[in-house]
């Protein structure tokens, strides 16, 4: 898809990642409805493997609980291996996958 430079994979395998991170069932469902609307498994995900998956993905568990978590030197990994694009495009992600489990808690507790 022209309309991500992480890609749609990665994406919606972050977006897993990080819902079974917080033990979300709601969001591993909507992350797995996400990978099935794209036809994205996670043994296709798994196969990409390479440097630049391993940094995405380690930046991204990183950043889960807290981006004060991202160390220097997983911050150097970063700028090394991904485009400004792609760095910003996770960032913005999880940011949106954040917003979207602090909705889900709050609706869910009205």
């Amino acid at each position: 898809d022209d309309r991500t430079n992480i890609g749609v994979a990665e994406k919606a395998m972050i977006a897993l990642n990080f819902a079974v991170y917080l033990d979300n069932r709601h969001l591993i469902g909507r992350a797995e409805a996400l990978m099935e609307a794209h036809e994205v498994d996670r043994e296709q995900v798994a196969k990409m493997g390479g440097k630049r998956w391993e940094v995405l993905s380690e930046l991204a568990a990183a950043f889960f609980p807290s981006p004060c978590n991202i160390s220097d030197e997983l911050a150097d990994q970063a700028v090394q291996s991904l485009e400004a694009a792609e760095i910003i495009e996770l960032v913005t992600w999880i940011s949106v996958l954040q917003m979207w489990h602090r909705w889900e808690l709050y609706v869910s507790h009205k």
